[in-house]
């Protein structure tokens, strides 16, 4: 076949192969313009689609959150959640691990009325632990030697004879033997006054022991500073403004029934006269109606006797 040939369409004998070949090339005409015209879309980036976490490449795409499958607990139902527990462990007996429990909501909330109920949890574990033979992490052994007095091991161990009569229940101190085991506290008693609260708080070595109610000083005659204590009577007797002599366990007796003298230390300004005692007008507690000592329950002055030897720190704060 000639290529003019294809220029005659006139002949009869050629029209069925012209027409064939007519609609074969607009068939590709039209198959040709619809590819050329038609959307364009893009291949998918199977990758990006089946995972929310970049390539660890693409450091300027932000980072999605991480997923859980634990649900978000607030920091408050945490609490109570602890304090749930902390409660039932208290409750079947079970008092040191219940006061870890206490320290760690102590040390970590803010919650006003939370901290109340677990000062008051501790302040209950702790005299029970500190006053008894429980043994206690803040609890040493000791065995009594030939010549030991109750006034020497106390020296000794920066302690109270009271304390360690308390809590080894020694009824006696004068009757101890050289062989006999006991339980001592160790570390440092001090105490923190808060004149607005009206508390005291009993610490050792710094970590929050009990806290007590206090009465102080009518007119804002409480001094503020550090102190030491430098002196400890049972039943001390009050002599007045006016020179009488009250004894102990007359009413008029303002001193109750144990007395804590306190001495000014580091810049604070030097003092006299005051201390820290007991009362025979309980009712002056949670009040400003001393003349500048530190007032206390008689029953809670005679506890925090046993814990503070002569020479330990108070500090008094507004």
């Amino acid at each position: 076949m000639k290529v003019k040939d294809f220029d005659d369409f006139g002949r009869p004998n050629r029209r069925p192969g012209l027409i064939i070949l007519l609609v074969i090339a607009v068939s590709i005409g039209v198959i040709y313009y619809i590819r050329q015209h038609r959307p364009r879309v893009e291949p998918t980036d199977i990758t990006t689609v089946t995972t929310t976490v970049p390539d660890s490449n693409a450091r300027d795409l932000p980072r999605p959150p991480v997923s859980t499958t634990r649900p978000h607990i607030p920091a408050s139902e945490t609490v109570k959640q602890k304090l749930a527990r902390a409660q039932s462990l208290q409750k079947d007996g079970s008092l040191l691990p219940a006061r870890e429990l206490y320290y760690q909501i102590f040390e970590t909330t803010r919650d006003q009325h939370v901290l109340t109920a677990v000062r008051g949890a501790l302040s209950l574990i702790n005299t029970k632990v500190l006053l008894s033979p429980l043994q206690a992490p803040e609890k040493v052994e000791y065995t009594i030697r030939p010549g030991d007095t109750v006034d020497v091991i106390a020296k000794k161990h920066s302690t109270t004879k009271e304390l360690i009569a308390a809590s080894n229940g020694i009824k006696n101190i004068h009757r101890i033997r050289a062989g006999q085991e006991l339980r001592l506290v160790k570390g440092s008693f001090s105490g923190v006054v808060s004149k607005t609260g009206f508390t005291l708080d009993l610490l050792l070595d710094g970590r929050f022991m009990k806290q007590y109610p206090i009465g102080i000083g009518k007119f804002n005659k409480t001094p503020i500073g550090t102190f030491k204590v430098t002196d400890r009577i049972v039943d001390p007797t009050w002599w007045p403004p006016d020179g009488r002599e009250i004894p102990p366990g007359d009413p008029a007796n303002l001193l109750g029934t144990r007395w804590m003298a306190l001495a000014a230390t580091g810049d604070t300004p030097e003092y006299s006269g005051y201390g820290i005692h007991g009362t025979t007008q309980p009712d002056t507690i949670g009040k400003a109606e001393s003349a500048g000592c530190i007032r206390m329950k008689n029953s809670h002055v005679e506890e925090l006797y046993l814990f503070l030897p002569i020479g330990t720190q108070i500090s008094i704060t507004e």
